[in-house]
């Protein structure tokens, strides 16, 4: 299903908020499938963006000190908040809370205390990459 199963979903969330709400008129409902859109092409240009890093980035470890759910999805996988302490590249630990989409299995994984290989932009140290099951 993807991408495009997820915004049908989000779509049917939000014609089921407007009916529990009393109903909205099609141009609130358009507006808010726009910012579905806009949110959805956000989600993909940072999974490319964080391609990119674990591609060109230099190898790094961080030791996961929180994980949260954002309730949100890509591709039916789940995307974390992570607050990590990083030490790459002669630097650190210093911290740094990233959101990531994460494999189902990882998750039981990447959990607060676990020490995870990472990938940090070589431009921004803020900018990080969990890699291998990440």
């Amino acid at each position: 299903m993807g991408l495009f199963g997820d915004m049908r979903k989000m779509m049917k969330g939000a014609k089921d908020l407007q009916k529990a709400q009393g109903g909205t008129g099609l141009r609130d409902t358009v507006r808010m499938g726009a910012s579905m859109m806009d949110q959805a092409k956000s989600a993909l240009a940072d999974n490319q963006e964080q391609g990119r890093i674990a591609a060109e980035g230099r190898d790094g470890t961080a030791t996961i000190t929180a994980v949260r759910d954002t309730q949100m999805t890509l591709n039916q996988l789940p995307v974390l908040e992570f607050d990590l302490d990083v030490v790459a590249g002669g630097f650190g630990p210093y911290p740094v809370t990233i959101q990531q989409v994460v494999s189902r299995p990882a998750v039981a994984r990447l959990q607060p205390g676990a020490e995870a290989a990472v990938k940090v932009d070589a431009e921004d140290p803020k900018t990080v990459v969990l890699v291998g099951d990440g």
